[in-house]
């Protein structure tokens, strides 16, 4: 599947599929994707952020 451009802004939402966004804003970007864990199961995406 070719890569979709995420379109540049000041602040910009975009559906990717799914249930899957991308949110950017001031320089941050957020990936949204409920199923990216299976239930039960932990992330550990760093120091003071849980999943």
């Amino acid at each position: 599947m070719p890569e979709t451009p995420v379109p540049e802004g000041p602040g910009s939402i975009f559906f990717v599929g799914t249930a899957t966004t991308i949110i950017r804003n001031n320089g941050s970007t957020i990936l949204t994707d409920p199923d990216f864990i299976h239930t039960g199961d932990h992330a550990h995406p760093g120091y003071g952020l849980t999943s």
